[in-house]
């Protein structure tokens, strides 16, 4: 899964995973991003987790440089 948070956009996003979303995230690659936190059905979540399909996912950052655009991509294993 891939957030992007465009220079203008809040530094949250609220997603519901599809069915071919579904998986167990364990890495992530950050790009101007200090800190990331995560919520899985409003409850916080670390790496590695789970989504189901229909779950909500929340990415919460911290950019580097507020000036500049953000992303966050997990990946499963």
């Amino acid at each position: 899964m891939i957030f992007g948070f465009p220079t203008d956009y809040d530094d949250n996003m609220t997603v519901t995973a599809a069915a071919e979303q579904a998986a167990d995230f364990a890495t992530e690659a950050l790009i101007n991003v200090a800190t990331v936190a995560y919520e899985v059905n409003g409850s916080a979540a670390s790496l590695p987790f789970t989504v189901a399909a229909g779950d909500t996912v929340k990415v919460t950052i911290t950019r580097t440089d507020a000036g500049t655009d953000a992303s966050v991509k997990i990946a499963n294993v």
